[in-house]
């Protein structure tokens, strides 16, 4: 059971692990997650480069809620090809 707390709710569901071995695109997916994260997390280190994530966030209408998020997005869909 895995149990999981956003924006004041608390969320829980069953995980059952893949026995499968990845494929190639989920690897691919895997590792462009990581580097957005990684990228986001650094960017928060940052004060300025987070009152610019936050100021995108802010303007955003809700779309994303936080600084964070809106930076991992942002970098998730360069990785990916959508920006």
């Amino acid at each position: 059971l895995v149990f999981s707390k956003r924006y004041g709710s608390t969320y829980a569901w069953e995980m059952t692990p893949s026995t499968k071995e990845p494929t190639a695109a989920q690897l691919a997916v895997q590792e462009r997650f990581a580097t957005a994260a990684a990228q986001a997390a650094a960017d928060m280190a940052d004060p300025e480069k987070k009152e610019e994530w936050k100021a995108v966030s802010d303007a955003s209408d809700g779309k994303w809620k936080t600084p964070r998020g809106a930076a991992f997005a942002s970098y998730y869909n360069k990785a990916s090809g959508i920006e």
